[in-house]
């Protein structure tokens, strides 16, 4: 079952497999947990034991949902028009790159999915002709005679006439019918969406989990338990984070060249510096930003552990050469640090969302400056 393949969440998996065999199952589920819990390959699995369980082929059944090829399984997701699909776009039209987007990886992250199916220059959205279709299937009889699951992810991307359009269906489903709500950010929801769904709440991964995956994971590539378990502290129970950190720490030296230069410039609050080193930046590409940028985020972290003599806590440093990293961290404190991490994350918060990466990386150049020429005040 693929249920044993998830990590983590052991409780609410007992809990869903319980509702199942006690034939209690809510036609409209809102699953909502951070980025990288892997809540998405919950509802999968869920999906597959609501089909499979009572079935006597269950291999094949159940070979069917992990191939996300079950009859009885429909997906949606955000999309956009590309250079192929130019006008209308529904999910039907990317379930091929949905296929391999979701059997590549182990979670699953929006700006990866835009950018398999080339818009990530543009929003993904659910939009008013997916409603068309989630109501035509959902409509439809059951291929096999159980249950239609319809798996929705990043419900938040749904606009008001597509919510309009599939309440009545929420509302008076079909016979035994199945909406999986999967979510990152409930509270983006629409509410009368949201509040016909019953909320299954996921906490992020532990970081034992986070670290035991990777080691399993990973077996052929050289990691072993420190450095599993310094990438799962980094990672803060994002699985995505701590894939990302470990394909990335073949770039560590170069986020490591970049910082210096950042910090130099920001503390000699030279300007034409700042400026050169953005628009190398912006040619580095946006994960490249991105990953940087989170860097950025743990050395300030890091050095404010260390200025505070927390050293059993701290991992990382910068060791580049002509660089002080013992100077460095008396110019983070507890009055700079917050403002400084605040707009750090709203860089990313940008660069995600395909803000232009010049002004975006100068912008939050001029406010580390800012930050670092504040003075600690008794």
């Amino acid at each position: 079952m693929l249920f044993d393949k998830i990590i983590g969440h052991k409780k609410i998996i007992e809990r869903l497999k319980l509702s199942v065999d006690n034939n209690k199952i809510s036609h409209a589920q809102m699953f909502s947990g951070p980025e990288g819990a892997g809540v998405l390959n919950v509802a999968l699995a869920y999906a597959e034991y609501v089909l499979c369980l009572h079935k006597d082929n269950k291999e094949t059944c159940s070979k069917k949902v992990s191939d996300l090829n079950h009859p009885d399984i429909h997906f949606v997701y955000p999309v956009n028009t590309n250079k192929v699909i130019t006008r209308k776009p529904v999910s039907n039209d990317f379930i091929t790159e949905w296929r391999e987007f979701f059997s590549n990886n182990k979670s699953h992250y929006i700006q990866d999915w835009y950018e398999k199916i080339d818009i990530s220059k543009k929003a993904g959205r659910i939009g008013v002709d997916e409603a068309q279709n989630m109501v035509k299937k959902m409509s439809l009889k059951s291929y096999e005679g159980g249950f239609k699951i319809m798996i929705i992810w990043m419900p938040e991307l749904m606009n008001i006439p597509t919510a309009n359009k599939i309440l009545k269906l929420i509302e008076e489903p079909t016979g035994k019918t199945l909406f999986l709500f999967v979510t990152e950010n409930e509270k983006d929801i629409i509410k009368t969406v949201y509040s016909r769904t019953q909320l299954v709440y996921f906490n992020r991964l532990a970081d034992s989990e986070v670290r035991d995956f990777l080691i399993s994971e990973y077996k052929n590539k050289i990691i072993n338990l420190d450095m599993a378990s310094d990438i799962a502290l980094r990672s803060n129970g994002n699985l995505t984070t701590a894939i990302s950190i470990l394909h990335d720490d073949e770039n560590e030296n170069k986020f490591e060249e970049l910082f210096v230069m950042w910090v130099r410039g920001s503390f000699k609050a030279d300007i034409k510096v700042l400026i050169d080193w953005s628009n190398e930046m912006a040619k580095l590409g946006k994960q490249f930003q991105v990953n940087f940028l989170k860097y950025a985020a743990r050395v300030f972290r890091q050095g404010l552990l260390e200025n505070y003599e927390a050293k059993e806590l701290s991992f990382l440093k910068v060791e580049a050469e002509g660089f002080s990293f013992d100077k460095f961290i008396k110019f983070v404190h507890g009055q700079n640090i917050s403002d400084m991490l605040k707009e750090l994350d709203l860089a990313i918060y940008h660069i995600e969302r395909n803000g232009n990466a010049k002004i975006v990386l100068l912008d939050v150049s001029v406010k580390i400056t800012r930050g670092l020429h504040t003075k600690y005040k008794v």
